[in-house]
């Protein structure tokens, strides 16, 4: 599976200075590192869900392991136009992507979760099932969930690296060649080493079903880590921008989490007040001329 966007022709002059320039910004370079985090999730099931959805309880075969494995990308393609116009209605790029993050790690988290107590390895244990049906039905609602986040994640992604070129003294015309080019490349990266990883991390997670049960876990953290640092990085980079050293003492996190949910939610309560209308002042009325008695 492959979910490039849409091809371009690119041509990107060697040592570019815009795109040497890009790569000193750090929030372009977490959200490269998102891009490629994600997408190696993502094409990290693609050689290990089918021995694990063909045994019990799911027990599927060829075909139906793949409408499975296929319905992601179904609310992906479905919601990615969406995406777009809710990241302009919240006017807050960084917060769309996070929250597809959050939800692509959920969905992570959801997808087989074995049963017993709770642990790392098993974060939502409580939704572990044990009927065919119950079984199948939760696979196929955190493929769904999974694509909702894809397309939270990855559409808005490439305006938010364009913002940042802004701010940073690139225009539109400067900066949209190279970004186009740094996300294929981060894109091809996540797709060319999730496949290959992935029977590796199976094996070392465990033994058959349980070693899969554990990989996407860690594929959920994965996806986790980055989203915390794509939100610790903006608000470093907005400390900065404002004229104030960023705080790196542990306490100091805290703060910045708390500081960050602020700022993103800022725009979003903004652009959902709408203020009425103040009453029209009444006018003077003229006074007659002549004199007045």
């Amino acid at each position: 599976m492959a979910m490039n966007p849409l091809s371009i022709e690119l041509v990107v002059s060697e040592g570019d200075p815009a795109m040497m320039r890009l790569l000193r910004m750090p929030i372009i370079l977490a959200t490269l590192l998102m891009f490629y985090i994600v997408m190696f999730a993502a094409v990290w099931l693609e050689p290990v869900i089918a021995p694990f959805l063909a045994q019990a309880p799911y027990s599927l075969d060829e075909v139906q392991i793949g409408l499975v494995y296929s319905s992601s990308i179904f609310t992906y393609s479905a919601f990615s136009a969406c995406a777009g116009a809710m990241a302009r209605r919240l006017g807050n790029l960084t917060a769309v992507v996070l929250l597809g993050c959050i939800l692509v790690a959920f969905s992570f988290f959801a997808y087989a979760p074995l049963a017993g107590p709770f642990s790392l390895l098993s974060p939502m244990s409580f939704l572990a099932q044990e009927s065919r049906t119950g079984a199948v039905s939760l696979a196929i609602g955190s493929a769904l969930v999974m694509g909702f986040g894809w397309s939270l994640a990855f559409a808005p992604a490439n305006g938010l690296m364009v913002r940042q070129a802004q701010l940073g003294g690139l225009s539109v015309d400067q900066s949209s060649d190279a970004i186009a080019a740094l996300s294929m490349v981060a894109f091809t990266a996540g797709a060319a080493s999730g496949p290959l990883a992935a029977g590796g991390m199976v094996e070392a997670c465990g033994n058959g079903a349980i070693g899969f049960q554990r990989g996407v876990v860690v594929c959920g953290y994965m996806v986790l880590v980055v989203a915390v640092l794509l939100l610790l990085t903006s608000v470093i980079v907005e400390q900065r921008r404002r004229g104030r050293a960023p705080r790196l003492s542990v306490v100091a996190i805290g703060g910045q989490l708390i500081d960050a949910l602020d700022v993103l939610l800022e725009n979003a309560t903004e652009s959902n007040v709408t203020l009425a209308p103040s009453p029209p002042m009444p006018r003077a009325r003229p006074r007659a001329r002549g004199r007045s008695w």
